[in-house]
């Protein structure tokens, strides 16, 4: 799933270990987008093609964003980041990645529970002014694997030409270890996007599309690796602009093949 299929509608493929928890399933709608989440773009696709999603995280430096790591290869140096991204239009602007943090259980191993990355990106001139991320669009603060039935909102980029984005508000359940929600719409290109708590005064990201089958096998489920301590590190080793990683790609995401998927 390295575009990003992951699941959220009622569908005759769901896989049987897929059924949610509550019915009826809801189906995410579009919107306007928010500042702190937007479209992520591979190395020589932007303006043209984005493939995942990303969020600003709060940081001291002002210059991280989160997003899946089997989005994540190599370097990450060159990849698009375009914050509030709607139909080829960047109301915060473009910012360029310049190095990407991990954990060793994905780096070495590909451990979906550590399916997440960091990624600095390079200040901007606005206004004849240096500005970091942050300070543009305003931050999401780092928390932590959400409890059963936590309402979560999950704004994301389906993979698109152009394009809208998505969001959803969805109760969260556990499945083989993995946070799960069950919402319509979220197909290619939603993987990275962030769940979110809180309100628009202050909002942490609880989880984000990944982990399990790299998010979800089918457009019924979506799944996220628990968030906590490791994710914490690399997030403060991308403050501190540590020596960056290398991240290998993504390996097949172990689902069999769907006419769901993009």
């Amino acid at each position: 799933m390295v575009a990003g299929v992951s699941g959220c509608a009622a569908t005759s493929t769901r896989r049987i270990d897929e059924v949610p928890m509550s019915t009826p399933v809801v189906s995410a709608r579009h919107f306007a987008g928010t500042p702190t989440v937007g479209a992520l773009f591979l190395p020589g696709f932007y303006p043209r093609l984005h493939t995942c999603t990303a969020s600003v995280v709060r940081s001291a430096s002002g210059s991280v964003i989160m997003t899946a790591a089997h989005c994540v290869h190599g370097s990450g140096k060159g990849y698009v980041f375009a914050p509030g991204y709607r139909d080829g239009r960047t109301p915060f602007g473009v910012w360029r990645v310049t190095a990407a943090y991990g954990s060793r259980g994905w780096v070495r191993a590909h451990r979906p529970q550590q399916d997440w990355a960091f990624l600095l990106v390079r200040p901007r001139e606005v206004g004849g002014r240096r500005q970091v991320v942050e300070q543009v669009t305003g931050a999401n603060s780092l928390g932590s694997a959400p409890r059963v039935g936590t309402t979560v909102e999950v704004p994301a980029y389906p993979i698109a030409v152009a394009g809208r984005a998505i969001t959803c508000q969805a109760s969260v359940y556990r499945h083989a270890g993995y946070p799960a929600f069950d919402c319509g719409g979220y197909v290619g290109g939603t993987s990275g996007a962030p769940w979110l708590v809180g309100t628009r005064r202050g909002r942490a990201v609880v989880g984000l599309v990944a982990g399990l089958h790299q998010g979800g096998c089918t457009p019924g489920t979506s799944y996220s690796p628990q968030l906590g301590p490791a994710a914490r590190r690399a997030l403060v080793r991308a403050d501190r602009r540590a020596p960056p990683d290398v991240f290998p790609g993504a390996l097949p995401d172990g689902c069999s093949a769907s006419p769901n998927r993009p």
